[in-house]
Formats: structure tokens, sequence, C-alpha cells
């Protein structure tokens, strides 16, 4: 039975993402290069939470498949973002306060998704796959998102402001149990500068405070516990 029912759900999103590909990217989005935006929509998928740019995928499509120029990957993109079947998040320079022009991260509107392109065999990031997850919560939440660069250069997942104009820092993470995973996230938001509230959402159960940085387990943080 539960072996039926995954199987329906993939196939379920297997002809979801190749309806959109088909009626949107393809024929609305003007594609006419189906094969080469399926591998870079691939590619695109397996680096979520990845910062990325045309260049560095079309860099990437040489090297693995076949030449395409950066324009042609920024049509995909801007296809895929118009279909809704990706998210585009800028970055934001928090000390300046001013949005950067190079590299995004991009979203799946459903993380399930990643397992109509991406083979099974990949190396599975719970991590990345995790970060997509919050976002989607905090999308929902009616925040406005960007990905933070702090003045030393250190990256927040999101800068996240609420509904009444108040930012919010979060960085996710699947465990902090690990030293050096502790200070990576801690450091970022401690170069911070402002009274903002400061979160790290992982899957550790234990909740945490690190001189004012909350350490919240995922699901709880999502049901609010």
């Amino acid at each position: 039975m539960f072996k039926e029912s995954t199987n329906l759900g993939v196939d379920y999103l297997s002809g979801l993402y190749h309806t959109v590909v088909v009626k949107d990217m393809i024929t609305r989005g003007g594609v006419n290069d189906p094969q080469a935006m399926e591998n870079t929509m691939r590619f695109v998928f397996d680096n979520v939470g990845n910062l990325l740019s045309p260049n560095r995928i079309a860099n990437y499509m040489g090297n693995h498949y076949r030449k395409i120029s950066s324009r042609t990957i920024e049509s995909f993109l801007s296809a895929a973002v118009n279909s809704f079947i990706l998210y585009g998040v800028n970055r934001f320079d928090i000390k300046g306060k001013e949005l950067l022009q190079t590299q995004q991260k991009y979203y799946l509107v459903d993380v399930g998704l990643r397992n109509v392109l991406v083979a099974k065999g990949e190396q599975y990031d719970i991590g990345r796959i995790l970060e997509n997850v919050i976002y989607l919560e905090l999308l929902r939440r009616g925040y406005q998102l960007w990905i933070g660069k702090t003045k030393s250069g250190k990256e927040v997942d999101f800068v996240a402001r609420n509904k009444e104009g108040v930012l919010e820092y979060y960085q996710v993470t699947e465990t902090m149990r690990s030293k050096e995973t502790r200070e990576r996230e801690l450091s970022a938001l401690r170069s911070i500068d402002d009274s903002n509230r400061k979160f790290v959402i992982t899957l550790d159960p234990e909740k945490n405070n690190f001189e004012g940085i909350e350490q919240m387990n995922a699901m709880d943080w999502i049901l609010g516990i």
C-alpha cells in the first residue's frame, strides 16, 4: 500500500512537471531547445540552495553536455520562474541595505519535483532540501526574502522581512552538533550588528540559545511550538 502510494506521488509530480514544461516553459515561454532546457533544470534542481549564475550554469552545460550561451540559460530560468516551477531569490547586502546584482539562489515550488529529474543514486543533501522547505514556509507566512551577505562576506541563508517591515535572519542546516558546523552557522549571524531576531533552524530535537541566536527544530518552528 505504502509503495503504491509513493509511486502514485512520483507519477503525479512527474506528470505535473512535464505538463508545465510542455505547456508553459516550451510553448508559452518560447523555448526551442527542450533537451537543453531539461538539462539546465536538472542542474538547477540538483543545486537547490546553492548560489548560481547563468555563466556558471552555462559553463557546466558546456563541460557536461554541449555549449549553451548564458543568455539562453537566462531565458530558461525566466521561463521556469514565470511557470512557478522555481522561485529566484536575490542577494542582499545587510550592511549596505542594497540588492546585489550577482548570483541568485533558486528554490523549487515543491521539493518532490527534484526526484523527477535528479537520479536517485545522486547525493541527497538533506540540508539543502530543508532549506527549500523553510523558504516555502517563510513565503507562505508572507515574508519578503533575500539571501544575506554580511559585512565580513559571510552568507546568511535568509534575510526575511515580515508584514510589519521588521527584519529577521535565518540559517538552515541539518544539524548543529559538530563544532565546525555550529561555528560556521553562528558566525554569520554574529557578524550582524543589529538587534533583530536571529534563528538557526535544524533537524536536531533540542532548542538552544547562543547569546540571543535561537536554535529551533524545524518541525517545532513550522508548527509554532
